[in-house]
Formats: structure tokens, sequence, C-alpha cells
């Protein structure tokens, strides 16, 4: 990606980021045997699809509630669309389940794997907006030296103060651009790529030109992802969000970037587990 470096103090970042038929005369035996072989063909033909239909039954039941700022009410297209994201948040991990909405106000998650819980790791009702916040040299320095506070943890929550300055979102990402990958620079570790839109890659080009080797933080939902610097003009529109992210990780992230932001924030009022057979 051109124009970002990795943190030199984060081993993860990437360097250049910086981070065939039967005779009539054949006795019938062999017909009836043959019969028979088919007819125990059919029954283990259906008893497996009875088992695969059977494993696709969902584990896990989550429901959630859509809760809007001040007490407003859940309109009809917010319920639609929440329903739209968590199943393309789903599709997108390659986590097996449905959604469905539950008017006026509440959603179900359906998952097949329990396991997938620990997969999602709470990413799956994340608001999902991400800012691209400056960090001020005065304040945080640059890679020619130190400032007076340390540049932000990658994990730790960014001030809020500071996250209102952010000149870019997730709004001004395409969407379908972003996907999660192998590094290829640190071995077992996985990066999101992510791109901006035609006239945000243009704003971003020059925006990256007039602060090049200041620091940047890219920002989830308030937490820190990554901690890149800008080592020449970004003209590309493009980028990656590294941080020792392992593929399940970074697929679920991706996911939420390629979902987009909810329309209202979720809270869960119910979690049931299915009994094993």
């Amino acid at each position: 990606m051109t124009g970002f470096q990795g943190d030199p103090t984060q081993a993860s970042m990437p360097a250049g980021y910086g981070y065939a038929p039967i005779q009539a005369s054949r006795s019938r035996k062999p017909i009836l045997l043959a019969l028979g072989f088919v007819g125990l063909l059919a029954v283990l033909v259906v008893g497996t699809v009875l088992v695969v239909t059977a494993g696709h039954k969902p584990t896990v039941s989550i429901v959630y509630q859509l809760v809007p700022a001040g007490g407003q009410q859940v309109t009809t297209a917010q319920l639609d669309e929440t329903v739209t994201i968590l199943q393309d948040r789903l599709d997108s991990a390659g986590i097996e389940g449905t959604v469905e909405k539950l008017p006026p106000d509440r959603v179900s998650v359906g998952l097949v794997r329990a396991a997938d819980l620990t997969v999602l790791s709470g990413r799956l009702v994340a608001p999902g907006k991400l800012s691209f916040v400056l960090l001020p040299r005065q304040t945080y320095g640059d890679v020619d030296g130190a400032g007076s506070t340390p540049i932000p943890a990658i994990g730790s929550t960014m001030d809020q103060g500071l996250l209102a300055t952010a000149e870019f979102t997730g709004a001004d990402l395409d969407l379908s651009k972003i996907y999660a990958a192998a590094d290829p620079n640190n071995p077992g570790y996985w990066v999101i790529h992510f791109a901006f839109t035609g006239d945000a890659g243009t704003k971003f080009a020059a925006w990256s030109g007039q602060h090049v080797n200041e620091y940047f933080a890219i920002v989830l939902d308030g937490t820190v992802k990554s901690v890149p610097y800008i080592k020449t003009a970004i003209t590309g529109g493009e980028g990656e969000i590294s941080g020792a992210f392992t593929e399940a990780e970074a697929r679920s992230l991706a996911a939420v970037l390629q979902s987009g932001q909810l329309p209202v924030p979720l809270r869960e009022i119910s979690r049931t587990t299915a009994a094993s057979a």
C-alpha cells in the first residue's frame, strides 16, 4: 500500500506498509440382488440427507432489540436494514446462520454452530462506525520525534474529543473493495484491505500529503485497530488495517466493514441453546 508505514514499535506491522444392461436369459437372483442393493443405496442416501438437514438446524438463537436514541420508535426501514446488515455480516464471515425480523423492534439470529459465537466475538452487532483520526504532531509527535503523549495502543479506547475530529469515516469507503487476506510480510497474521470511493480518495490524497510523517489512528466503534504513519501522500486511495489479527478476527472485522454501519444500536435480550441430540 503506497504511502503507509507501520508504527516501528509494532512488530505486527508489515515492512513497507512500512507493516453399463442385464441379459434376459440370466437368473432373477442377480436382478433381485441388484434391486436389493438399489434399495439399500436409497436408504443410505435418504439417511444422509436427513442427517445433513438436521445438522443445519440452529444450535443457538439470540434475540436482539433495536434501541434508537431518545426513545424513538423503530421504523420498518430500520428493522429491514438491520436484518440485511446482520445477514451480510454472517455470510461475509463464512458463518452459517439466519436472521429474521420480529416486529415491531426485534430481530432473531440463529447460528448453526455454537462455536461461531467465539469467532464473532461481539462483532455481529457492533455499530460498525469506522473513523480515520489524525494524531496531532504537537501532542503525539511524529516519526522524527516523540510527543508529550504516547500514540494510542492497539485495542485502546480512542479519546472522544479527538475522535470527533475525524475527517474520514466508513461512509467514505468503497465497500466492494474491503476484504481480509493473509499478511505476506508477517506469516500467521492477517490484514483487512480497504479502499476509498473516488471523491474521498482524492481528498484523502491531499490530506495525507499535508501530514507526511504524522501518525493517524484507524478506529472502529471507538477502539483503536491500527496506528500507521503517513510515509508519503497516499494517492491510490487504498490501505490496510493491521494489528496481529488471526484469520477469524480479520474475516469478522472485514464482514463488519463490508456491511456498513447499523442504523440503530442493538441490545441482546435473550439467548437459547438447543439441547444436544
